[in-house]
């Protein structure tokens, strides 16, 4: 693990990032199939009226929710992306420290570091 106090399960926020797409698509969707129902296409005129006054109250809402949703995505990808290339960095300047380092041993040296 690169870190007891500081660790991103990379893979793990792909899939919080995947779910949160799919939620504002769904959003999305659903109010747009809602907004383009007319009276009679979703069956008795109880069910067209109770979903007429949901489409009034709660479009706004719903765009909005999705809207931040999207915007939530955006900003998870960007740290993911961003804790990725700042892992990749870290190893890469340990690894220029160790190419650095001598061998003492190939070296000749008699000292046991052992």
């Amino acid at each position: 693990m690169p870190g007891e106090d500081l660790y991103l399960d990379v893979a793990a926020f792909g899939g919080l990032i995947d779910t949160l797409e799919s939620a504002a698509e769904d959003m999305k969707s659903a109010n747009d199939r809602l907004a383009d129902a007319k009276g009679g296409d979703l069956g008795s005129g109880a069910l067209d009226t109770a979903a007429e006054k949901f489409r009034d109250k709660w479009q706004y809402g719903i765009e909005q929710i999705a809207k931040s949703t999207a915007a939530m995505t955006t900003g998870l990808q960007t740290t993911r992306d961003l804790y990725a290339a700042q892992e990749q960095a870290n190893a890469d300047s340990m690894n220029t420290v160790a190419g650095s380092i001598p061998d003492v041993r190939a070296a000749g040296s008699s000292l046991d570091l052992s």
